[in-house]
């Protein structure tokens, strides 16, 4: 087991960064987790902050 990774991604236009990579990325990497904004843009962790820092929180509490 490896140390848990977080990754907190918006579905972006696939210009930008395809939300398929970020999949891939939480996939690969041991103990990934991905939490994904839907319709949030490149602002999700702002747009969202009560969920996102609710989040953190757990998962830094691991």
């Amino acid at each position: 087991m490896g140390t848990p990774a977080p990754r907190c991604d918006t579905p972006a236009p696939p210009w930008i960064i395809p939300t398929q990579n970020s999949v891939d990325l939480a996939r690969r990497v041991p103990n990934g987790e991905l939490v994904l904004y839907p319709d949030a843009g490149h602002g999700g962790i702002f747009q969202f902050h009560g969920q996102f820092v609710e989040t953190a929180l757990e998962f830094l509490e691991r």
